[in-house]
């Protein structure tokens, strides 16, 4: 998937965007070459009276949404724990004890019978 970073680099900076996409790609191969992860950084805003109100830093408020949006990821999305875990920055054991406490059920399965079948394969 190509996305459109470099709308208006050319212009303000002098560089064509198949020149930054070349050396996005070149990073990325790089990166991958040396089994690093590629991460995305997104940004949200909490008016500043939430926090006071709620007695929270800007890291303490960082820290709940990342353990919120992995959450959500993984009842919602089907994404995997351990991913998840990496996304609140804990490891997988904390991830599942944070499911637990959130009453979030690690099994899932569509029915009786697929339990019924996961039992009888233990």
């Amino acid at each position: 998937m190509k996305m459109d970073v470099t709308n208006g680099l050319d212009s303000a900076y002098g560089i064509s965007d198949d020149e930054l996409t070349n050396d996005v790609n070149i990073n990325i191969l790089r990166a991958h070459a040396r089994k690093e992860k590629i991460m995305c950084s997104i940004a949200i805003e909490i008016p500043n009276e939430v926090l006071y109100d709620t007695k929270q830093s800007r890291e303490s408020a960082a820290d709940t949404a990342r353990k919120v949006l992995a959450m959500y990821y993984y009842v919602k999305e089907d994404v995997s724990i351990g991913y998840c875990a990496e996304i609140a920055g804990m490891s997988e054991s904390e991830f599942i004890e944070l499911l637990g406490k959130n009453e979030i059920d690690i099994f899932r399965f569509n029915n009786e019978a697929e339990l019924d079948r996961d039992i009888a394969n233990a």
